[in-house]
């Protein structure tokens, strides 16, 4: 089932030192420079919220993130779709290799792995926004 897998993938990861390391060389944003981003109206980034839809349903997501979950980021990222159909599936318009995306999810997780998977696809000006839902939303039961 999904969950074992999810379990065993957690477990791998937690016992490597590979995933420490490429937290250090990851481009990381605070939780105000974001708000700042987000105060001066910058329209030159893509919020990416790759948490699944129920999690954004029920929790809610940051104003102007758009979402994508983790599972279907390489593909979507990748050439499955073409700038029209993307933009009618997701409602923005397809990332280019260069625009700057800025990843978050609950904890940092899952928005590592997408930072991963879209430096691994060739996107250069990627930020990681660590804190994710929780640290943006305090006062918000998750």
């Amino acid at each position: 089932s999904e969950m074992c897998i999810r379990d065993r993938y957690q477990r791998r990861v937690r016992g490597t030192t590979q995933t420490k390391n490429k937290i250090s060389k990851m481009n990381l944003i605070t939780k105000s420079e974001l708000e700042n981003k987000l105060k001066n109206n910058s329209q030159n980034f893509i919020l990416l919220d790759v948490r699944d839809i129920d999690e954004v349903k029920n929790h809610g997501a940051i104003e102007k993130a758009h979402n994508i979950p983790w599972a279907t980021l390489q593909d979507v990222l990748n050439d499955i779709y073409d700038g029209d159909a993307f933009q009618k599936e997701f409602g923005f318009p397809k990332p280019k290799k260069e625009d700057q995306i800025i990843f978050y999810c609950k904890a940092g997780g899952r928005a590592q792995r997408a930072y991963d998977i879209a430096s691994n696809l060739g996107f250069k000006n990627i930020l990681c926004y660590k804190g994710g839902a929780l640290e943006w939303f305090p006062d918000h039961p998750y």
